[in-house]
């Protein structure tokens, strides 16, 4: 089943279309044109620092359109930990969203009766048109009082780099009810 997840009502026609791509399922998204100013800023920022990009193989920047069904977080939750006949919700320990531009959908797509199951949200926030503050305020509105924001920046380990640079607008966020533990710290060498 192809679902994606958003927030109730959204879209209107109950169907969306994706750019998937199959190398980098990752990267994935139904917002083309900010992906697309993503790439640009990218790139530009790669050969302002001397970073030659790697030959690619042929075919390879294909992308598949795909349409599917929107449905909300909550729907989702309801199928895989259905609620117990008079018992106590099942708790989601830890909720990872890194939805390339639907964050503050997918957080939307929690009902405020699911919200108080969530413990802890690790999410990564694209910060364009104010979407990073937006996505703070969802998780203040629903209980989570620590919160955690960190720039993402390059890391490297071994022969690995990640190369993020500032104008991507990247951000971590962690955020956690107020009783649980210390929250994890992003490592980021300069």
């Amino acid at each position: 089943m192809q679902v994606a997840l958003g927030a109730e009502g959204e879209p209107e026609s109950g169907s969306v279309e994706f750019e998937y791509y199959p190398w980098a399922p990752g990267e994935s998204t139904r917002h083309l044109q900010e992906a697309a100013g993503q790439r640009s800023r990218l790139a530009r920022a790669a050969r302002a620092a001397g970073v030659d990009r790697p030959p690619r193989a042929p075919g390879r920047r294909r992308a598949e359109r795909h349409h599917c069904a929107v449905s909300t977080l909550s729907r989702a939750l309801e199928a895989a930990l259905p609620r117990p006949a008079g018992g106590p919700l099942r708790a989601v320990d830890l909720l990872k969203v890194d939805a390339e531009g639907d964050e503050e959908a997918v957080l939307r797509g929690i009902t405020a009766e699911d919200w108080p199951r969530v413990q802890q949200v690790a999410v990564e926030v694209h910060d364009l048109d104010g979407r990073l503050q937006r996505v703070l305020e969802v998780l203040r509105g629903a209980g989570l009082s620590r919160l955690s924001v960190e720039r993402q920046c390059p890391t490297s380990n071994g022969s690995y780099l990640s190369f993020v640079p500032r104008c991507l607008r990247l951000f971590h966020v962690r955020a956690a009810r107020r009783q649980q533990a210390q929250l994890p710290r992003c490592v980021c060498i300069a």
